[in-house]
């Protein structure tokens, strides 16, 4: 099974770390997962190191925006 779509704690409406949505991700039987928290990327370090330790799979592609536009991530 795969999820692509779930929010951790760092976003309005999530409920767990980033390593217990893992956690959970595992209980359910989601092999592949990925966490697409709003405005933010705090989760996807920790996420990809419990995945790794649970042997789930954690694609992870990040997307800085600023003011609704695609931004480098700079203030230039």
């Amino acid at each position: 099974m795969i999820d692509l779509h779930m929010h951790s704690r760092y976003s309005e409406g999530g409920e767990f770390t980033p390593s217990e949505l893992v956690g959970e991700c595992a209980k359910k039987g989601i092999r592949m997962m990925s966490v697409t928290d709003h405005n933010c990327a705090k989760a996807n370090k920790e996420a990809a190191e419990a995945a790794v330790k649970m042997g789930l799979l954690f694609p992870v592609e990040t997307v800085l925006c600023k003011d609704g536009i695609p931004s480098n991530g700079r203030d230039d």
